[in-house]
């Protein structure tokens, strides 16, 4: 849950997780921050997968 105060609308924010797998749980994060009004413009990760053509969208 996103409190309302928390975030200040279209500011920029960058995803920062340990591993990416499938990225199902980046996917789900950026959707739920750009609906609390966030400007998701990337996500930084320490390993991941072999992965192709990846879109957090």
């Amino acid at each position: 849950m996103i409190r309302e105060k928390a975030l200040q609308r279209e500011a920029p924010v960058v995803l920062v997780d340990d591993i990416i797998t499938t990225g199902a749980t980046l996917r789900q994060c950026v959707k739920a921050l750009e609906l609390g009004g966030a400007n998701v413009v990337g996500a930084l990760t320490l390993a991941s997968a072999v992965m192709r053509d990846f879109d957090l969208r």
